[in-house]
This record gives structure tokens, C-alpha cells and sequence, in this order.
């Protein structure tokens, strides 16, 4: 009896430490997410308010997938918190109650959700020690996706991204037949005129992109090199999906078709497929420029066989040497 006994305790323990696991997760969460009430609100409210961003919805889904996709690693990490990893948890937890401070003494609401990754990281660090942030780094880190631009950012590289995009528009227009002229940023027709706003720059819909890029990075399985290409190239992709935006709306206008009014609406369904799209795009022409490494052994050159060829080759007299 005492052998079985000993036996069930200890096929049952295993379970209550996973219950015990599981719990204490969900009550960091509920304390995580009450002590962030108000910084979710300020983002709730403005993925339902702005259409370029209402990409954050997803961030946090899809944060969750990657931790699931990558739950293998803890079967053999060590989720014990060294001294080091304390440290730079309570560093993380102090960074984000240093901008909760801050945007309290400014009146500052739109600091409060810049604070939630820092404490993530901080979170991570305290509980599972460097085998946790091995396994949760990359969720942690694309939370910053769901974090709307700062306004100098916006300021300071929207003219720029306006320019290229109303160049590059108004020459695909002109390749495509459409009579167009670029005036600043405004892109003339024969029956109107285009005018690449700031709103419409792209610098906005950057994040969605690199999002989307850094995401199927850590998704796909592929060397490291088409990873980090992918997640480089997303500035480029956005600028891209930019210019097909407006192109496609100035030939369409030039049909008669829609009004030009009708290009920024276009963004706020259209860039989420237009960014899967370019990313499968790229990913395809990879394929084709980059060689695929091979696991076949390489040709070994013997040296052996060509003097043995010698040999034979070698001529004999008979009856002795000459």
C-alpha cells in the first residue's frame, strides 16, 4: 500500500505544480492588467479611433501565438531567477514607474501605455529568470507594435515619405498612361488632383509593416538571413504599398471610377492584406536569387588514384632496365 501510495503521489504532483504554475500566471496577469487599467483604455480608444491604427488590436494576439509557438524552449530552460536577471527585472519595473511618473506630473495620458512593455520585461525577468526571457523576449518586444508613433517622429519624417510617395505615384501614373504632374504633394490629373496628405504619407502604416514583418520572422521557419532581410525591408514594403495605394486610386479616379477622396478609406482595410502580400512576395523572390545551402558531404579529390594511373601509364622493358 505504501508503494502505491508513493507511486500516486507522485504522478499527482507533477499536475498540482502545473496548477500552481498556472495560477500564479494568471494572477501576475490580473495583476498586471489592473495596475494598467487606464494606459489599456488610452489604447483601446485610439485603435477605434484611428484607422491607422486599428492594427493594435491584433498586436496582443498575436504576442500570445508567439509564446505559444515557442513553448518547447521551456522544457528545457531554467526558470530560476538568478542574481543578474533580479537586477535587470527590477531595473525594467523601475523604467516603467519612471514614465507612469512622469506622464502623471505632465498630464501626459499618452506616456501611461509606453510603460506596459518595460514592465513586461521586468515581469518576465523576476519570474522565470534568463530561460523565461529566452522563450518570451519576442512577444515581449512586439508589444511595442500596438504603441501609436510619437508626434515628433511623425513630424519629423512625414514631409519626406510624402515627397517619395508623391514622386513615385505620379511616375507609375504617367508609365500606366494617366496624365499626371507632381505640384509639391499634390499629384494633378486631367480631371482633378491627388494630394498625398500627411495622413496619407505612410509613416503612420510603418508600424503595421515592420509588425507583420518582425512577426513572420519569428513564425516562419527559414534561415536567419531571410528573417532579418524580411524585417529590414519593411520600410521599404510600406513605402511600396504606399505608392500602389495611391497609383490605384488615380487610375481608378481617371476611369471615373471613385473620387479621390476615397484614398485614405482605402488604407484602412487595404494595408493589412497588401502588407501579407509583399511579405509572400519577397519571401518568393528570395527563393529564387538566394541558393539554398545543401546537406549533401562535399567531393573529396583523392590522391591516391592519379598515381596509381602513373604507375600503369609508366612504361616496362623486358629483360631488365635499358
Amino acid at each position: 500500500m505504501n508503494g502505491v501510495a508513493s507511486g500516486s503521489h507522485g504522478v499527482e504532483s507533477p499536475r498540482a505544480d502545473h496548477v500552481i504554475v498556472v495560477a500564479a500566471i494568471v494572477t501576475v496577469a490580473g495583476v498586471f492588467v489592473a495596475l494598467f487599467w487606464d494606459a489599456w483604455g488610452v489604447l483601446l480608444q485610439r485603435w477605434a479611433s484611428d484607422p491607422d491604427y486599428t492594427h493594435g488590436f491584433l498586436v496582443p494576439l498575436v504576442s500570445v501565438y508567439l509564446l505559444w509557438q515557442r513553448r518547447g524552449m521551456l522544457k528545457k530552460a531554467d526558470l530560476s531567477p538568478s542574481l543578474s536577471a533580479v537586477a535587470l527585472g527590477i531595473g525594467c519595473l523601475m523604467i516603467s514607474g519612471v514614465i507612469r511618473a512622469t506622464s502623471l506630473i505632465l498630464f501626459a495620458r499618452v506616456l501611461d501605455p509606453a510603460a506596459i512593455v518595460p514592465c513586461v520585461f521586468g515581469l518576465i525577468l523576476l519570474l522565470g529568470g534568463w530561460g523565461a526571457f529566452r522563450w518570451a523576449w519576442p512577444s515581449a518586444l512586439f508589444l511595442i507594435f500596438m504603441l501609436p508613433l510619437p508626434g515628433f517622429v511623425s513630424t519629423l519624417l512625414s514631409h519626406p515619405l510624402q515627397r517619395a510617395a508623391t514622386i513615385a505615384s505620379t511616375f507609375l501614373l504617367q508609365t500606366f498612361g494617366v496624365s499626371a504632374m507632381a505640384e509639391g504633394n499634390v499629384i494633378a490629373l486631367r480631371d482633378g488632383q491627388l494630394e498625398v496628405v500627411q495622413a496619407c504619407s505612410g509613416l503612420k502604416m510603418m508600424s503595421l509593416f515592420v509588425a507583420v514583418c518582425f512577426a513572420a520572422a519569428f513564425i516562419m521557419r527559414r534561415p536567419i538571413l531571410d528573417r532579418l532581410l524580411v524585417v529590414i525591408s519593411a520600410p521599404v514594403n510600406a513605402l511600396a504599398a504606399n505608392v500602389i495605394r495611391i497609383t490605384v486610386t488615380g487610375v481608378l479616379h481617371e476611369l471615373h471610377l471613385v473620387g479621390t477622396n476615397m484614398q485614405h478609406d482605402l488604407a484602412g482595410w487595404a494595408m493589412m492584406p497588401a502588407a501579407v502580400l509583399l511579405v509572400w512576395a519577397e519571401l518568393y523572390l528570395l527563393d529564387r536569387i538566394l541558393v539554398p545551402r545543401s546537406d549533401a558531404t562535399p567531393l573529396v579529390v583523392s590522391v591516391e588514384r592519379p598515381r596509381q594511373q602513373d604507375e600503369k601509364r609508366k612504361p616496362t622493358f623486358a629483360g631488365g632496365s635499358a
